[in-house]
């Protein structure tokens, strides 16, 4: 058995705050019949699943490799982080009510943790496109906490008061967030996804970016 290590934490760091956000997304928190709990992270970007795991294991003192598996809905290849640490597992439940909502923690925090929280959630749920030459970075849940993320993205400076509902035919609503693109770099939002800041970092670099963020600003 993986050793599963300590878990005690003084105060935010960066870590909790990357793992949070990577939690209220693709996370999941399992507890079997004997009452024992299990966090897992299933996804197919190699490196999403490499900074969970690598702050998973710097928050209980382990030094555990993230799992090769095949999704079981989609047969794919796909990247597993996880933690059976006990302490760790109920706090991620407690502080977010088995991902009902965020941490109030966060709004305390400096920007700089504020970021990381916003860079695991937004590498779970946001998605990055380029329409056009116009850089789009969108985000969408049908957890209620899409709402407070309206207020969390306004504290760092961004302007954001629209949020629409998507067609998804479920039984919950889908709710999605776009983010101006010139917000981006006020707010400081990054993917730890490379793929994804890849198309960041391409649009910024282009010599038309200046004249598409006048136009639209």
């Amino acid at each position: 058995m993986k050793k599963t290590g300590s878990f005690v934490l003084n105060q935010f760091n960066k870590q909790i705050s990357y793992l949070l956000g990577a939690y209220l997304g693709d996370g999941c928190v399992y507890t079997n019949k004997n009452g024992w709990r299990q966090f897992t992270l299933e996804v197919i970007d190699k490196d999403f699943a490499e900074k969970t795991q690598a702050c998973i294991n710097k928050l209980v003192g382990v030094d555990n490799d993230i799992y090769l598996t095949n999704n079981r809905r989609t047969g794919k290849e796909s990247f597993k982080a996880y933690s059976g640490n006990q302490e760790l597992c109920k706090y991620l439940e407690d502080i977010t009510g088995k991902k009902s909502y965020f941490p109030q923690e966060i709004y305390y925090c400096d920007n700089s943790l504020k970021q990381e929280f916003l860079s695991g959630l937004f590498d779970a749920e946001g998605w990055v496109d380029n329409y056009g030459g116009y850089l789009k970075i969108g985000i969408a849940s049908t957890s209620v906490w899409i709402l407070e993320l309206v207020d969390l993205l306004n504290s760092l400076g961004s302007n954001i008061s629209k949020i629409s509902r998507m067609k998804n035919g479920g039984v919950k609503p889908l709710w999605k967030i776009i983010i101006p693109t010139r917000d981006i770099k006020k707010i400081g939002l990054f993917f730890s996804i490379k793929r994804k800041q890849d198309r960041i970092d391409t649009y910024f670099q282009s010599p038309q970016t200046e004249r598409v963020i006048s136009l639209i600003g």
